[in-house]
């Protein structure tokens, strides 16, 4: 029997970590990894190791939130120098999703005997060392990062009253549909869009994990939270959480990317705040407000 209930703390605990490939390459329209270096032998000489685990950052969805707008010319080497610190996404070649998808099978599956048929990422298989290298299409990346914003930012707009574009809509779904025109009125847009945060969970797999912890004298504490395997699953937590809590997000008035701010009045993320956007601004608006102000106390 339960004798304290001060022994479950609903806190989250620490998400899943994340497994970093051994190695990245782009090539093409495609980024390239393999979990295992092959013989330490790079196959490419744009390659980078960087094997290991690690704790998923987090402001992981945040930094995955400006892939959105990264220009098309630079979009390959980000989304590598991002797959390199945090995992690739393992788009699984059949159905272009993150391949844990498969693991949220149906009763019916197992009966069937299809339940258990792993979802793989486009692989081959290097008959002369057995080295295996996969890959994705990093247009991908750029769709779901497009996807994130587009939710966040309908969630927001509808948290603060505010009218919701149809481009977020869109991004939202990935432009395979918007919002329907009919029926009007928020509540309607709260329950469409539950729905696209909703298929992030059951893409990610995301579920409820916990965590214990002990501190001297006082009971174990057992932390609840929510995870989700690889880089994928780690979004779609961070995702839930964000759309939970979207009072402290807010769009950067310097550059435009989302932040989680730690002050209601907090305008500029930390980047534009460091580099001074801040400050230019506030001197803008000041010279902008004395301009108007002798433009008005001026002759008619």
């Amino acid at each position: 029997m339960i004798s304290d209930v001060r022994a479950f703390d609903l806190r989250f605990g620490e998400p899943p970590l994340l497994n970093r490939p051994a190695w990245t390459e782009v090539r093409g329209d495609q980024l390239y990894w393999g979990w295992t270096p092959p013989n330490l032998v790079l196959p490419g000489p744009e390659s980078t190791v960087t094997t290991g685990m690690v704790q998923p950052d987090p402001d992981l969805l945040l930094q995955f939130l400006r892939l959105a707008q990264v220009p098309a010319d630079q979009a390959a080497n980000r989304i590598a120098s991002f797959a390199r610190e945090w995992g690739p996404m393992e788009i699984c070649q059949p159905h272009s999703l993150p391949c844990h998808h498969h693991s949220q099978s149906t009763r019916a599956d197992v009966f069937e005997g299809i339940a258990g048929l792993p979802c793989l990422p486009a692989h081959a298989v290097d008959s002369s060392n057995g080295h295996v290298e996969l890959w994705e299409p990093l247009e991908r990346w750029q769709s779901l990062a497009n996807a994130a914003r587009g939710i966040l930012n309908v969630v927001q707009a509808l948290d603060l009253g505010r009218p919701t574009s149809n481009d977020d809509w869109l991004a939202a779904f990935e432009q395979k549909h918007g919002r329907p025109a009919w029926p009007e009125g928020s509540d309607f847009d709260w329950r469409i869009i539950s729905r696209a945060v909703s298929e992030w969970q059951i893409v990610g797999d995301v579920r409820a994990v916990t965590s214990a912890e002990d501190s001297p004298g006082l009971p174990r504490k057992r932390r609840v939270g929510l995870g989700g395997p690889g880089l994928f699953g780690a979004l779609a937590s961070q995702l839930f959480m964000a759309v939970s809590r979207t009072e402290s997000l807010a769009a950067c008035t310097g550059c435009g990317n989302l932040f989680q701010r730690t002050r209601q009045d907090q305008q500029y993320c930390e980047d534009c705040r460091a580099s001074g956007a801040a400050g230019r601004r506030r001197v803008q608006l000041f010279r902008q407000r004395r301009r108007s102000s002798k433009t008005k106390g001026g002759k008619k």
